[in-house]
């Protein structure tokens, strides 16, 4: 059974007589497969761009350290104070 092109249009693909990508037939379910222009000249910028594959610090003490860090530093945990003991004193005079 012959590879059915999908409807994408690219220069590249038409000038080489090479549709980009080829719709295999599989049991249950479809393929998809790259033919040789995708890895042409042309599209080698396309092939070699990173997208997905970002590195992340996973040092969960070392952030946790630091934000906890700013949050003192900035004053933050004096209003966190201020408002637990505003609040508690709202509630102790609004409940029987």
């Amino acid at each position: 059974m012959q590879p059915m092109p999908l409807s994408m249009p690219n220069i590249d693909a038409e000038l080489s007589g090479l549709p980009l990508f080829q719709v295999l037939p599989a049991e249950p379910s479809t393929a998809i497969a790259f033919t040789p222009s995708f890895f042409s000249q042309d599209a080698q910028s396309l092939v070699t761009t990173p997208i997905i594959g970002q590195y992340f610090d996973q040092d969960l003490f070392g952030t946790v350290g630091e934000m906890l860090h700013t949050f003192v530093e900035s004053g933050q945990v004096w209003a966190l104070l201020a408002g637990t003991v505003f609040g508690y004193m709202v509630r102790s005079l609004t409940t029987y």
